[in-house]
């Protein structure tokens, strides 16, 4: 895979976000893929190469591709068939911009404030995302379908 610079039309909550942040970014690297289990683990392995590129430490990365993991997972899941996956560089964070292009909700949406029960195996990712990053939120958009979901996961005292 490659990484590439944000040039490609993206959902509009997308470019928003990183207009918001381009002043303090450093970089920016972008990935479109079908919103599929295996494009999932893809996205991890990507995000991985890109934080190598961009020199991020190991400690500093671990929650970053956990994050990006969660949130492809779910895109896979609960999306329709596409996916971009956007990591920005900050000063002092790494911003994850996950969006689907899924028109269906999950049952019980909006997503759940806390994790699933003790017993059940699926359910906590979004409350793994919500405690590793310093900000998460989570924008469903009824009206062109999808959710869009950024996570900015600390990389360094700021």
């Amino acid at each position: 895979m490659t990484i590439s610079p944000v040039s490609a039309p993206h959902p509009a909550y997308l470019a928003r976000a990183l207009d918001r942040l381009a002043p303090q970014a450093r970089r920016v690297a972008s990935l479109s893929a079908s919103a599929t289990p295996a494009q999932a683990r893809a996205a991890r392995v990507w995000a991985r190469g890109v934080l190598d590129t961009w020199g991020l430490p190991e400690e500093a990365a671990g929650d970053v591709l956990l994050v990006v993991a969660e949130l492809a997972a779910n895109a896979a899941e609960h999306g329709g068939e596409e996916m971009t996956v956007t990591l920005v560089l900050g000063p002092h964070a790494v911003r994850v911009l996950v969006a689907d292009s899924g028109t269906a909700r999950a049952p019980g949406w909006p997503v759940p404030e806390h994790p699933a029960g003790p017993w059940e195996e699926r359910g906590r990712g979004l409350a793994l995302v919500r405690a590793l990053a310093h900000f998460c939120e989570v924008d469903p958009h009824a009206d062109t379908g999808g959710v869009h979901v950024r996570a900015d996961v600390l990389t360094a005292a700021g």
